[in-house]
């Protein structure tokens, strides 16, 4: 399991005095009102930002961040994903996974046979899709539960019915 999880991604700087918009990779967006840290993954280097203030705008989070004071200041993580540890990630209902625990599972088909591993997650706004590779090539699955009949963390494991 993945110690650290994406909660987001900088887009682009936000105004003058060091702001940032940020898309949202989680479910409950209002996760942000508090957050008092996060990590940004630059170049694979996690650095930690005290969280001064949050609000929304659209679809979208306007960030100030502790020591990130300017435009251009802001511009250096244009890009960065976003994280917390997984201790302060926020709570899921039953049957609800963060992505990062997702891929990599070993995915098989309700005989047994391998299908491959998932190597993403695609969010169409309606239901997610994973993407597994495989000896066949590239496998779409839906993640309902008409495709998708268990999965096990732990195990490492997914078993799909196509």
């Amino acid at each position: 399991m993945l110690e650290y999880l994406m909660i987001g991604k900088v887009v682009s700087p936000h105004g003058v005095k060091g702001e940032v918009k940020v898309y949202p990779t989680t479910k409950g967006v209002k996760r942000y009102d508090n957050l008092e840290w996060l990590y940004a993954d630059e170049n694979g280097c996690l650095v930690r930002y005290d969280v001064q203030w949050v609000k929304y705008h659209k679809n979208m989070v306007i960030l100030k961040l502790k020591g990130i004071d300017s435009r251009d200041e802001a511009e250096k993580i244009r890009g960065c994903p976003l994280k917390v540890d997984r201790k302060h990630a926020i709570e899921l209902e039953e049957n609800e996974y963060f992505i990062g625990d997702i891929i990599g599972l070993e995915v098989r088909d309700i005989y047994g046979a391998p299908m491959g591993k998932v190597v993403d997650v695609i969010s169409t706004g309606s239901n997610d899709v994973y993407v597994v590779n495989g000896p066949e090539g590239e496998v779409l699955i839906p993640a309902i539960k008409q495709f998708v009949k268990k999965i096990d963390i732990e195990k490492g494991m997914m078993v799909v019915e196509i």
